[in-house]
């Protein structure tokens, strides 16, 4: 049919269409526009801001098809087309009219109609897309601080994921939407957003309708307003936790690889195990690097474009850390791993295997090796009849059953009678809920072949395309040992490792169970602690492995002296403790710790040794002494305290002034603390009297504690606090310094004498002291006297007669004081060369009156003279006896006769008086 003229249709009929037009004419294989209406350019082109004056590829193209089979067919051409500007997608009619001209060559008329629709490009994907997008406005209260977040708009996805109706959800606070769990951190994260600007993702688990699913978070905000978008991860999340345990527990060397540059992005133990190189230099190789370079093109030939499964196809040669060739069948499947194609690989080693058995394993599939090597029992069965399709080596190995009896039958032939229904019933819910959730437990099953044996079994369903469940894949590793080392664990955490009694902590509970039974019940008990006597002498003679093997005896004696529901425990060191339960009395208290008092006299055998000790013990009924297991044990404690303080062997009842004594003890010490730190502590000094020239050789400084309420406090009762709590340190150190600086202002040959305690010699800072106290004084060494006690020789005598010799080295003089008291004191002045004696007042006090103390100060005094020992004698307080002591050669006294001890005021009168006396003689 002849083409219409082109005068009769576009000056013709055209009309109001004209603006719509275009002219197009075929100039050999290119199309030429001969006129262009404005409409039609702006829809080849776009607006100017955004086209910038060159076609849109997609519009040309649609036109060039339509005119070219336009003036093909000869026949009016129609079609209709979509297009996007600024987000806004438009849908055009197009009708090209072939025609021919008076020119000779025929023209195509396409119209290009106004858009018949419009619509948002951006509101259809966000209301069609499967992942959620909500907006939430910031909430301020009056103060102007965020205290809430309100859903201004969302998506049906949004609703969907939330498991809620999208009008239930719009315009709500978020506070008022329930979030699982995770709700205090979702807010958290937003609200930071909201306060700093920025983004954030992250993923959480969210529970909602008893589902549970995982989602990815992203946060943005935009203007005032903060975009959340929600995508559901749950089947990837399931899908990487299987691939992970049959990838990372599998023996079989199996890795995965970029699929461009075959790098190895990650790799299994058995890889690394039967490779020889280490996890961190596989993920520094690729695939070529284990491999002779003979081998790598072809190489990068197989795995070039790889898109389905490569199972054995050849033997190929693998090169080891060692240097080594081994032959090995690869089985490879492609992947996609975050977003990118990636190879999952796993190597067979058949270098040392027959070819017949290399053939064998060419034909068998990547899946059946996994399944086949992996150490854990695995199983699939049917989900409509619950045959058993599929079982492993393991399932065998841990059944004892043959799989040729199991595959085909019922999925509950793998348990016995016992445990069936209850499985059958678990895997009916599973398949209820549609694979959405793995089912993990760990139970006792009984097996044919390995007795009741403790599974963690983890249990998937496997849905088919249309989301049915078609399988149920099981995996099971026997966790009998190592549950069996956890309790081992358990149990060394609640006993003690010597003894293996219980300790601590486990006796804490058990007191907290009987508490609570006598609470209920109103059922008596009783709480012990124990103390050995003796005990620091055996570890200090015959060393700490006697020490613990007498420990590990006194738990035997303890354990056989009380019944079997009651309880004995070892706290650390020699402190043990009971509870006695179901005590109907105190007095079936105290006959219990009568027994264990006469049981742990009797004599131990420990290496080869006689060894006697005893016990003391500490009693508190419950509840009557405490109702919490702290006091009770305080309580008992301070029961112990007070059988020690009064005789050591023996027993002792909870009272209420025990703990009234203590608290007093307490407030001593908090007082002495005090003192110290406020300067309440003074020094008096007593004179040394020098016998022979009537003249004062030294002042012993003496500690005074003047008590705000009490007046002076007795050195007997808080020097002895001083020791326990270390205090002692401090004020023997500021007692040095005080001494020494008040005997720097005295004439020069006047000594100050200052005691020290054994317990500073476990200072370090003992010496030190001494040179601080001198230097600061500008006092001459020879001037300080210090007095010790023997019993800072019987305390690590050897560390402490080292500390004597440094001060000696010093300039100081050492004096023995309260000499003649101890079983040991001569064989001191072999060990160490005394300055000075001080011969103990009890000796003087009864001389003229016991022949015996005579006869001792005689001897002492005689000793000294003969060894250049200054002898000096305590207590002197009448005429007779310091005559008596001038008789007998004794070189000073100290003593009432001539002074008490005097504050510093008075002191200094008595020695400028004694000073002019001597002048005037």
């Amino acid at each position: 049919m002849a083409l219409p003229p082109y005068e009769e249709i576009a000056l013709g009929s055209l009309g109001r269409f004209a603006d719509g037009t275009v002219l197009v004419r075929l100039d050999g294989p290119d199309l030429v526009h001969l006129q262009t209406a404005s409409a039609v350019a702006t829809w080849l082109e776009g607006t100017p801001r955004h086209a910038a004056g060159h076609q849109r590829s997609d519009c040309a193209r649609l036109l060039d098809q339509i005119v070219r089979r336009a003036l093909r067919t000869g026949q009016p051409e129609r079609q209709v087309a979509s297009r996007v500007e600024n987000g806004i997608v438009e849908v055009h009619e197009i009708l090209a009219l072939p025609l021919h001209t008076h020119w000779g060559f025929p023209v195509a008329l396409v119209h290009v109609s106004e858009p018949q629709t419009r619509s948002s490009l951006i509101e259809q994907v966000y209301q069609s897309t499967r992942e959620g997008v909500l907006a939430l406005a910031p909430v301020r209260d009056a103060d102007g601080q965020l205290c809430d977040l309100q859903i201004v708009t969302l998506n049906a996805g949004a609703a969907q994921l939330m498991r809620r109706s999208l009008d239930s959800l719009l315009w709500q606070h978020l506070s008022e939407v329930y979030m699982g769990h995770h709700a205090q951190e979702i807010t958290a994260r937003l609200f930071r957003v909201v306060e700093n600007g920025g983004s954030d993702n992250f993923e959480l688990e969210f529970i909602g309708d008893d589902a549970e699913s995982y989602l990815k978070i992203a946060v943005a905000p935009l203007g005032d307003l903060l975009v959340v978008t929600l995508v559901d991860i749950t089947e990837l999340r399931t899908r990487e936790a299987s691939f992970r345990m049959l990838f990372e527990a599998n023996p079989v060397p199996m890795w995965v690889l970029d699929a461009g540059s075959l790098r190895f992005l990650d790799v299994n133990t058995a890889a690394v195990e039967h490779y020889g190189y280490s996890r961190d230099r596989f993920l520094a190789m690729t695939a070529h690097d284990i491999r002779p370079e003979a081998d790598r093109a072809e190489l990068q030939i197989v795995f070039a474009n790889r898109t389905k499964p490569y199972d054995g196809e050849r033997i190929w040669r693998h090169c080891k850390a060692d240097g080594s060739v081994i032959q090995i069948l690869p089985y490879v499947r492609p992947l996609m791993l975050r977003g990118r194609p990636a190879v999952l690989a796993a190597s067979i080693d058949v270098t040392e295997r027959q070819l017949a058995e290399a053939e064998l394993r060419r034909t068998r599939s990547f899946l059946d090796t996994v399944i086949e090597n992996i150490p854990a029992m695995l199983y699939v069965q049917d989900a409509v009849d619950h045959r058993l399709l599929l079982v492993n080596r393991a399932c065998e190995a841990l059944l004892g059953v043959p799989r040729d009896e199991l595959i085909g039958g019922p999925s509950h032939a793998l348990f016995q009678h016992t445990t069936a229904r209850a499985v059958l019933d678990q895997d009916a819910a599973l398949f209820r809920a549609s694979g959405r959730d793995a089912i993990v437990e760990e139970r006792q099953f009984e097996t044919r072949g390995n007795g009741t044996r403790l599974l963690h079994v983890k249990k998937l369903a496997v849905s088919d395309e249309e989301g049915r469940p078609q399988y149920l894949l099981g995996i099971a590793e026997d966790v009998t040992e190592r549950r069996a080392v956890e309790a081992r664990i358990a149990h060394m955490a609640h006993h003690d490792p010597l003894t293996d009694l219980p300790n601590r902590a486990c006796f804490r509970e058990r007191l907290s169970d009987a508490l609570e039974r006598q609470h209920r019940h109103a059922e008596p008990a009783a709480v012990l602690c124990l103390d050995l006597d003796g005990f620091k002498a055996v570890n200090d003679t015959l060393g700490h492995a006697a020490g613990d093997a007498l420990l590990r005896a006194v738990a035997d004696r303890l354990r056989h002296c009380v019944r079997e529901e009651d309880l004995v425990a070892r706290f650390g060191g020699d402190e043990f403790a009971i509870l006695q339960a179901s005590a109907p009395s105190p007095e079936a208290a105290g006959q219990l710790a009568a027994r264990l008092v006469e049981c742990l006299a009797q004599p131990f055998s420990i290496i080869g040794q006689k060894v006697v000790i005893g016990a003391s013990l500490g009693i508190a009924m419950l509840p009557g002494d405490g109702t919490t297991p702290d006091l009770l044990l305080n309580n008992a404690d301070l029961a112990l305290y007070q059988a020690k303080a009064e005789r050591r062997g023996t027993f002792r009842f909870f009272e209420p002034e025990m703990n009234a004594r203590i608290q007093a003890r307490r407030t001593l010490e908090r007082e002495l603390r005090e003192a110290l730190n406020t300067g309440a502590l003074e020094l008096f000094y007593q004179p040394l009297l020098n016998l022979r020239e009537n003249r004062i050789n030294a002042c012993e400084a003496l500690l005074r504690w003047r008590h705000p309420e009490r007046g002076f406090v007795s050195p007997a009762e808080f020097i002895p606090i001083a020791e326990e709590t270390g205090l002692i340190a401090p004020i023997g150190e500021w007692v040095l310094r005080e001494a020494c600086r008040e005997a720097a202002t005295w004439p020069g040959e006047i000594k100050v004498a200052v005691n020290l305690s054994p317990v500073q010699f476990r200072q370090q800072s003992l010496v030190p002291a001494v040179v601080s106290a001198l230097a600061n004084a500008g006092l001459d060494p020879s001037r300080l006297e210090l007095e010790i006690t023997e019993s800072v020789l019987l305390a690590d005598s050897d560390a402490n007669l080292a500390v004597l010799h440094r001060l000696r080295n010093l300039g100081v003089r050492i004096a023995m004081d309260d000499f003649g008291t101890g079983y040991s004191s001569l064989s001191y002045l072999r060990t160490f060369p005394f300055d000075k004696i001080k011969i103990d007042q009890s000796f003087v006090r009864e001389l003229g009156v016991n022949r015996h103390c005579a006869a001792i100060v005689r001897a002492v005094a005689g000793l000294g003279a003969d060894l250049g020992i200054t002898t000096v004698a305590e207590g002197v307080e009448t005429a007779a006896q310091r005559d008596h002591l001038q008789h007998e050669g004794c070189d000073e006294m100290q003593g009432y006769l001539f002074s008490r001890p005097l504050p510093v005021a008075d002191l200094r009168q008595l020695i400028a008086a004694t000073e002019q006396a001597a002048r005037a003689a």
